[in-house]
Parts: C-alpha cells; sequence; structure tokens
C-alpha cells in the first residue's frame, strides 16, 4: 500500500476525513488558546486522551462543549466526547465537517458500575 497525503503530511490537528465516516469517542484531556495558520489567527482547541491530536473548535462546536459540560474548559477534563462527522453550509457551498455530541447512552450505561 501506498503512501497517502495523510501519511507524508500529517497534521496536529483532526479533520473530517481522520474519522472515516464514523463516530469516535474520546476523553477529553485540556483544551487551549492557540495560534493558527499564516495570520495566527487565536483558536480553542481541545486534546484527548487516546491520541495526540487535537480538535479546533468553531462556535458550533464550543457552544455544545459548554451544553455539555459547562462554559469553564478546565471542567471539560475527563469528560467523553463523541466526535461525528458532517456537513454544514459555508458561504454558498456545503462542506464537511466535524461535530461534537454528548456519547450515545450506551456508552454512558456501560461506564456505570452496577
Amino acid at each position: 500500500m501506498g503512501i497517502t497525503r495523510n501519511d507524508a503530511y500529517p497534521s496536529k490537528y483532526l479533520k473530517h476525513s481522520d474519522l472515516d465516516g464514523k463516530a469516535i469517542t474520546y476523553t477529553i484531556n485540556h483544551a487551549v488558546i492557540e495560534e493558527l495558520g499564516a495570520d495566527k489567527e487565536k483558536k480553542p482547541v481541545v486534546y484527548f486522551k487516546e491520541i495526540n491530536r487535537g480538535l479546533v473548535l468553531n462556535r458550533t462546536n464550543w457552544d455544545a462543549l459548554e451544553d455539555l459540560y459547562g462554559d469553564e474548559s478546565d471542567a471539560w477534563a475527563g469528560k467523553k466526547l463523541e466526535l461525528f462527522p458532517t456537513k454544514t453550509t459555508f458561504g454558498s457551498r456545503r462542506v464537511d465537517c466535524i461535530r461534537v455530541r454528548a456519547p450515545a447512552a450506551q456508552e454512558l450505561n456501560d461506564a456505570i458500575p452496577f
């Protein structure tokens, strides 16, 4: 099997294609503000315990996290988060994106000892 672009130029941040068309649940490690791109725009990034890559948070995903776990990002550490691939409208185009939500109920139930 040959080398893909992602193999040759790995990104520090998760992309839609990294999810391979399915939802994945990770445990939040921490969130930080980082400078991104040539213009050094500051954006929040959440990192996970299971992987060494972060998810750059747009306002939609920040709001979803805030609804789930509160407005203080330090309180998100240790919480489970499901990332799923979908599409959104950007200008007049439909584009791929990653959205976040609470993990499926079954995963939460598995974590509760009986």
